[in-house]
């Protein structure tokens, strides 16, 4: 134990040091930018500068990028207009989550981002293929983003990261789809240890279907484990990714999906765990979780592309990828089958 201690206190120390090193090298950067900002009314000072190995060099300022953009206003959900955002800055290769300006980077919420931290790359791949998206083939397309930090080296932003993930393909009709609630939860063969590798700590997934005239309305919420927690204003959340579309019965296309992150308290959170998306009309305490809005698209949006955009919005989830297919990753599948075939009684 105290050989790991000492480990990760070296680790932290050559974080620190090369942090420190970097910024104090890219003093003239840093100084240019703050001429940059005071031109806009904005002071910052050296303090406001921070180093990562995944974002670089990023300025941290409240509302700094709509500080520096006037004519852009989020939504009453906090999200921007990604056809503007698109007609405004620039992308470039290798750098999705990124818009680009001429002194300093717009990213994506770092919500997008694994275990919802700036310290880390974007979750594979909806990031990827979000950016990918024709803002004009949409009526309405949004995207949250970090409003709040700025990075600055623009010259270095290239990022490619390799990682595994589950695509998948929908080989059913959507319109012949029954009202239902589904709930998934990894296989009880599992233990702990192999459902936070194998299933990135999912506890379970819950869907629910409902037609109302000739609208078919999809909802899915992803419960991490216990493990998976998140500060906010000094208040501790358990994060849930949540999915909602709508598909036109006429037309046989999605016509909106949004998704987002609800935020439960610790006693909302065992309340609603072991339950279902009909909860709160079962239930005469109703939750009402904290809400953060990710992603908006309103236009035709195809069966197989809603498909693709959901199971990589929830990244490394099997549990989505059995729902879509009838089975576990043919991964999964294998180490469930020999560990059923080896289980003795």
């Amino acid at each position: 134990m105290s050989e790991m201690s000492d480990f990760k206190k070296n680790h932290i120390k050559q974080l620190e040091e090369e942090e420190k090193k970097v910024l104090q090298d890219s003093e003239k950067l840093i100084m240019d930018f703050i001429r940059f900002a005071e031109n806009k009314d904005i002071e910052l000072t050296e303090q406001d500068f921070k180093y990562t190995q995944k974002s670089g060099i990023v300025v941290e300022s409240t509302d700094i990028f709509l500080r520096l953009n006037d004519d852009i206003v989020p939504d009453k959900d906090g999200l921007f207009d990604y056809k503007l955002l698109n007609s405004k800055f620039k992308k470039q290769m290798f750098s999705d989550g990124y818009f680009f300006a001429d002194n300093y980077i717009a990213m994506a919420s770092p919500l997008f981002r694994r275990n919802y931290s700036s310290l880390n790359g974007f979750q594979p791949r909806f990031i990827e293929k979000f950016w990918a998206l024709a803002p004009s083939d949409y009526d309405e397309i949004k995207i949250s983003l970090n409003q709040h930090h700025l990075k600055i080296d623009t010259k270095d932003s290239a990022q490619l990261e390799l990682d595994t993930w589950y695509g998948s393909v929908f080989d059913q009709n959507v319109e012949n789809i029954s009202d239902q609630l589904v709930k998934l939860r990894p296989s009880p063969e599992f233990d702990d240890s192999e459902i936070s590798f194998f299933f990135a700590d999912t506890y379970s997934v819950d869907i629910k279907w409902a037609l109302s005239k000739t609208i078919k309305t999809f909802q899915a919420e992803e419960f991490k484990s216990e493990n998976i927690k998140v500060k906010i204003d000094g208040i501790v959340y358990f994060p849930v990714r949540y999915v909602h579309a709508e598909f036109d019965m006429n037309t046989l296309n999605f016509r909106h999906f949004d998704g987002a992150f609800h935020f439960y308290t610790e006693e909302e959170y065992f309340r609603r765990r072991d339950s279902d998306l009909n909860y709160n009309r079962k239930d005469h305490s109703q939750i009402k979780s904290r809400s953060k809005k990710l992603f908006k698209i309103n236009g035709e949006i195809s069966t197989e592309k809603w498909v693709d955009l959901t199971s990589h919005f929830f990244s490394r989830n099997p549990l989505v990828y059995e729902y879509f297919n009838g089975s576990y990753p043919p991964n999964i599948k294998e180490i469930l089958d020999l560990k059923r075939k080896n289980q003795t009684y």
